[in-house]
């Protein structure tokens, strides 16, 4: 086995360290998200879903749930994961959701990277 060792000046960790603390400083509910928070979400997102006009009925189409394996799903983290998904596929779904549940939009996201499946890419 070949050991690689990766010189990282230690300035621009300290200073993404340093950038890393000052977001959590100013935004501390985006540090806030856990599995616990991101089921609310996803619950509030669901609740929209089920007030929405004709809403319901699509998602359960695209994500070919009937409407019993929903109610029987709503603890499966990837059911709730698949609410997030579609909500998040259209802007003016997450601020309609956002509003309804009372939360800020950018909580749709969040919560949707606590979930299973959720991790950003990293492309680099």
């Amino acid at each position: 086995m070949k050991v690689v060792q990766l010189h990282i000046p230690t300035e621009e960790v300290k200073e993404a360290l340093s950038i890393l603390v000052e977001l959590r400083r100013l935004r501390p509910e985006a540090a806030a998200m856990d599995l616990e928070n991101a089921s609310a979400v996803a619950l509030g997102a669901l609740s929209w879903l089920g007030s929405a006009d004709d809403m319901l009925p699509v998602f359960l189409n695209a994500s070919g749930l009937s409407a019993d394996g929903l109610r029987a799903g709503l603890g499966d983290l990837e059911i709730l994961a698949a609410v997030l998904d579609f909500v998040l596929m259209d802007d003016s779904w997450v601020l309609s959701a956002a509003e309804h549940a009372g939360r800020d939009p950018l909580d749709f996201g969040r919560a949707r990277q606590c979930l299973p499946g959720g991790m950003v890419p990293n492309w680099t």
